[in-house]
């Protein structure tokens, strides 16, 4: 007897996370649909490097070696609305970008977790990795130039990992951050990167007089 009480009790909570699911997606749905893939298009390449210094940086706790999207799926979104957590550091590039207020001009904003929940899985189901991780790197060939005074092209990998600390996070504790993507770098892609040392000093090529100016592409 009990046990069927429970089952009804697990069905009910099931089909009401599924209704309020249905709800909200309705509700933000034509918000949603305003982020056309074409805007994510680019003919853009960058080295290696930055794409794996990228992903690595959003990896945290999430050790995943393996560049690629992971779609969500319409049955994750109830436990996705209620705590608000991401699965994949894919999810992190997205919610991160969508945070950030340099890109509102390009992709819609709100502060609405719930709406944010909702681009993400929009997102994951339309575009691909690379499409979204050159979108995150718009402007770092401005970048590379006024910190670095070269392309992106010619930058060492401890030159990529301080110029994507400092267009996501600015130049407070910039060596710390250096270290620590350093850290994370060699624990994702550790036959790759396990050659890489922790740094006492930034990059003697770093222009201290700019890197600490506001984003050049702002």
């Amino acid at each position: 007897m009990l046990t069927k009480i429970l089952k009804k009790l697990f069905l009910t909570t099931v089909a009401l996370s599924m209704f309020v699911t249905s709800m909200v997606t309705w509700r933000y749905q034509g918000d949603i649909h305003h982020m056309y893939p074409k805007i994510f298009e680019s003919t853009k390449s960058y080295p290696e490097d930055v794409y794996n210094v990228l992903w690595a940086m959003h990896n945290q706790d999430m050790v995943t070696p393996t560049i690629e999207m992971r779609e969500i799926t319409f049955a994750e979104l109830p436990s996705k609305l209620w705590n608000q957590s991401y699965s994949h550091p894919s999810e992190v590039i997205i919610a991160n970008m969508i945070d950030d207020p340099k890109w509102e001009k390009f992709v819609p904003n709100s502060k609405s977790s719930t709406y944010k929940t909702f681009q993400t899985f929009w997102i994951s189901q339309h575009i691909s990795i690379k499409e979204v991780m050159d979108y995150r790197l718009k402007g770092i060939e401005e970048e590379a130039l006024a910190y670095f005074g070269k392309s992106v092209e010619k930058l060492d990998i401890y030159e990529i990992v301080t110029l994507l600390n400092v267009r996501m996070n600015g130049s407070d504790g910039l060596l710390d951050r250096l270290n620590d993507s350093i850290t994370l770098l060699k624990q994702v892609f550790p036959e790759k990167y396990k050659m890489l040392n922790i740094q006492k000093i930034l990059p003697k090529s770093l222009d201290k007089n700019n890197y600490s100016k506001p984003h050049p592409t702002d």
